[in-house]
């Protein structure tokens, strides 16, 4: 099969799921606050980093090692599923001890109950997934994401309509985690290890890889989570939904490119990240500068306060873009010890970030920095990496535009 054959194949099993989220995520924002969407937001964050421990780069390290991936699927799999086990227990007694002492708003804890059933569920499905992924059968779970998410979706739409936007995120949000990892782990089964080595020697062999896995996944939530603790579930809310936009659209791109991104295709990396650069720029230019009549429109005016943002969140999902087309070629390249240090440096340079800017200057001048920040960080992780000068020049370019518009009109706007 040629490159373009598969790339074809390979974008068309994914576009009907992005479709529909990016759709269903879209339509439910009209029927739900900013502070709804915030609260799920806030709690979904914060659990969501207790999964770094379930998989800190186990799966990633299956994958990168051809030879030996399926002799260390037995072991990694207890020790996921040991560890999400016990993460479940402590957070369902988080939620129960929170709502019998009021820590927090009830509907905090039930959330967090929710999500301790997903972090269970992801213990034991994590290296299933890997072990599908290592024998290619991507059809099989874009298929099975596709069919759960339908009915779910449409489900969730009828719920919010009615005025109960609580089960309707619930629906959409945390159901298909069930059911999917459900599916996976009837399917796929993983043989009891022989002997288990110690969690501090496998660190030890992985550490720049582990390290890489668990500073990304915090990079890209730590100021979400910084956010919601300072300014509240509404600020949460906004972000939340005017950054997911622009990162589905960023996917839907990267989804239709990425087949190319394999260890085989070396010669194509160019070519992929500066066309995926441009195409997104274009459409998160377009979703940025109509913002001002799009969002009353489709969303009301409840989501009023998204609109001077709307420029800077499309910014800021180009810059992830970019860095995730990046991180991509290292670690194809099996350069996990750059990665992980510079991702430890960039994520205690972001949480010091986030909190002096919200502490001392307020929403505005937060929202400036870290998009600047991350625009900075893709351009200096691309001076990093093997591309030609002429990628560079193209993430460069792009990083300009949208980041000057996105200045300038929130500039202008306060």
């Amino acid at each position: 099969m040629n490159i373009f054959s598969r790339l074809i194949l390979q974008s068309s099993r994914q576009y009907g799921v992005m479709v529909i989220r990016l759709v269903v995520g879209f339509l439910l924002a009209r029927y739900i606050s900013p502070e709804e969407f915030g609260a799920l937001a806030l709690v979904s964050l914060t659990v969501t980093l207790s999964w770094n421990l379930i998989d800190p780069g186990l799966k990633t390290r299956v994958l990168q090692d051809h030879e030996h991936g399926s002799d260390l699927l037995p072991q990694f799999h207890h020790i996921a599923s040991t560890t999400g086990r016990w993460i479940s227990i402590l957070l369902i007694n988080i939620g129960l001890f929170g709502f019998l002492f009021e820590w927090w708003n009830p509907i905090y804890s039930l959330y967090i109950e929710f999500f301790a059933i997903s972090t269970l569920f992801s213990g034991f499905g994590v290296m299933r997934y890997a072990d599908l992924y290592r024998r290619k059968e991507i059809s099989y779970l874009a298929k099975t994401d596709f069919w759960v998410q339908i009915p779910l979706s449409v489900a969730s739409i009828i719920v919010a309509y009615w005025g109960f936007p609580i089960p309707a995120l619930v629906l959409f949000f945390i159901i298909p985690l069930w059911l999917h990892h459900s599916i996976i782990i009837s399917k796929v089964s993983i043989p009891k290890p022989d002997s288990v080595s110690s969690v501090f020697e496998i660190f030890k062999k992985n550490g720049g890889l582990f390290t890489h896995q668990i500073t990304d996944q915090a990079l890209r939530k730590v100021d979400s989570l910084i956010l919601g603790w300072i300014s509240g579930p509404f600020w949460l809310g906004v972000y939340n939904r005017g950054y997911g936009l622009s990162v589905q659209a960023t996917h839907l791109v990267q989804g239709v490119f990425q087949p190319i991104l394999l260890p085989e295709k070396k010669n194509y990396h160019h070519l992929v990240a500066e066309i995926t650069s441009i195409v997104t720029a274009i459409i998160l230019f377009i979703i940025a500068f109509g913002a001002d009549w799009w969002i009353p429109l489709a969303w009301g005016e409840d989501w009023s306060a998204l609109i001077p943002f709307m420029p800077l969140f499309s910014w800021l999902a180009l810059s992830h873009l970019q860095i995730k087309l990046i991180d991509l070629q290292l670690l194809r390249d099996l350069k996990n010890s750059v990665l992980g240090y510079s991702y430890l440096l960039a994520l205690i340079f972001m949480i010091l970030l986030s909190l002096i800017s919200l502490t001392f200057f307020g929403i505005e001048i937060f929202f400036m920095a870290i998009s600047i920040y991350f625009s900075m960080f893709a351009v200096a992780l691309s001076l990093k990496s093997e591309l030609l000068l002429k990628t560079k020049c193209v993430f460069w370019c792009s990083q300009a535009i949208l980041g000057w518009f996105g200045v300038t009109s929130v500039w202008h706007y306060f």
